[in-house]
């Protein structure tokens, strides 16, 4: 059996995500954020985590989990390791999620403002994040006046 024939697992290049991260998620960002000296998840780490953990495309949320603590433990591998259980790691992120989001959202909000001004807002709203879910509502004049209903392109 040739090696062509035989299921290839996902490589994942590290060294490119973390570049990623420190765009998004700059080191700057988190400076003032101080953890536990001996914490399994710093600041930062967590944040990456939880972006990683939001984005993935498995199916249930402790493999979501898995795969971003792997991905974590490469990227930040200096530090301890990331903690191992997908309820710590959420318990982790709702104690920092006020702290977290203070240092992320303008972070990332203003050179989205200064960068795309065009497009910073649609339809009066500036979007940040959006799903693929559909929402059936009837296609009624009054609906599409409130702009419950988006006219199609």
């Amino acid at each position: 059996m040739s090696h062509q024939d035989r299921p290839c697992p996902l490589v994942i290049n590290h060294q490119t995500i973390k570049q990623a991260l420190d765009w998004l998620l700059a080191p700057a960002v988190f400076a003032h954020l101080r953890g536990r000296r001996q914490a399994r998840w710093k600041p930062r780490m967590l944040a990456a985590a939880a972006l990683l953990w939001a984005t993935s495309d498995l199916s249930t949320l402790h493999q979501r989990f898995e795969q971003a603590r792997k991905i974590i433990g490469r990227v930040f591998r200096w530090q301890l390791a990331p903690g191992v259980s997908c309820q710590g790691f959420l318990k982790m992120l709702a104690k920092w999620q006020p702290e977290l989001l203070g240092a992320v959202v303008p972070h990332l909000r203003e050179p989205m403002r200064e960068g795309h001004p065009a497009q910073w807002q649609t339809a009066g709203y500036a979007a940040f994040a959006v799903d693929g879910s559909r929402v059936a509502l009837a296609r009624s004049k009054s609906l599409e006046a409130a702009g419950y209903v988006l006219k199609s392109l």
